[in-house]
């Protein structure tokens, strides 16, 4: 982006989610993509809302936002992880998506 902002915060898994509706008429397919990060992702934040309302921790949009910022798991390049390269920034955000149990 030109004016540094950055397009993506985090990343959520979406690779290989299973199983699918009976509807699709194919009970072993995987599905791939941002339809199925975007479930993870909202569930993981919906997840951490509902453990901040019960403990009644005083939460903003900036203050959740920082904290998954903060959180996510920085993802090792495959292409050169034995060089410790990671997957460049601006495809990931600041990583994967961590929301403790």
């Amino acid at each position: 982006c030109a004016d540094g902002a950055e397009l993506v915060s985090i990343s959520a898994p979406g690779g290989a989610i299973a199983p699918v509706p009976n509807h699709t008429l194919n009970r072993r397919m995987l599905m791939n993509g941002t339809s199925m990060a975007s479930p993870n992702a909202c569930g993981g934040i919906a997840l951490l809302l509902s453990a901040m309302h019960a403990r009644n921790a005083q939460w903003s949009v900036r203050k959740v936002r920082m904290a998954i910022e903060a959180s996510a798991r920085l993802v090792p390049n495959v292409n050169n992880a034995s060089a410790g390269e990671r997957i460049d920034r601006w495809a990931l955000g600041r990583g994967l998506l961590q929301v403790e149990a």
